[in-house]
């Protein structure tokens, strides 16, 4: 495994950056731009920065999950499709991956109510997980971002690992 990049995307977007599973990188990049389409310019032009520097095998998105807000969802979907499209022309794969799933990476390592967790909730366990793993207090937008990361090279490493035992 090799460079990944993991972003939860919006206004404020959260970064980790893994090499070889080993987290190399924690950030946010913003956007104080009012127009929405020059959030998306300028997070995607941020984005690029990040790729030219990091050279990733693969760029992690958040997906969107449904929003009260139409105009909300219809901006994070505006988002999310322009980092697609920025992928596919730096030829560097991508996935998306929806809250829900990647949030399963919180409970493997903090026991959690089996009652249904609110955003705010989860946002905090997250927070939480990456404090007790990596000793750093970071927004939730951050924290958001390295557990995505977690989640998919636990994933990942397991596929990999139970591919190697069939062989």
């Amino acid at each position: 495994m090799s460079v990944i990049i993991s972003l939860d995307q919006a206004k404020v977007t959260g970064v980790a950056v893994f090499d070889d599973k080993k987290l190399i990188k924690h950030t946010s990049i913003n956007s104080n731009e009012d127009d929405y389409e020059k959030v998306i310019f300028d997070i995607a032009e941020k984005v690029q920065s990040l790729i030219d520097e990091h050279e990733p095998e693969i760029i992690l998105l958040e997906d969107v999950a449904n929003q009260t807000n139409s105009a909300t969802h219809k901006k994070l979907s505006m988002l999310l499709g322009a980092l697609i499209l920025l992928c596919n022309i730096n030829q560097v794969k991508y996935k998306i991956i929806h809250s829900s799933t990647w949030r399963s990476i919180i409970r493997k390592y903090i026991e959690v109510s089996k009652k249904r967790l609110n955003r705010t909730e989860w946002k905090s366990l997250s927070k939480q997980l990456v404090k007790d793993k990596y000793n750093l207090t970071v927004k939730d937008d951050i924290s958001d971002a390295i557990c995505m990361g977690l989640y998919y090279i636990a994933v990942s490493y397991t596929h990999l690992r139970a591919h190697e035992t069939t062989l």
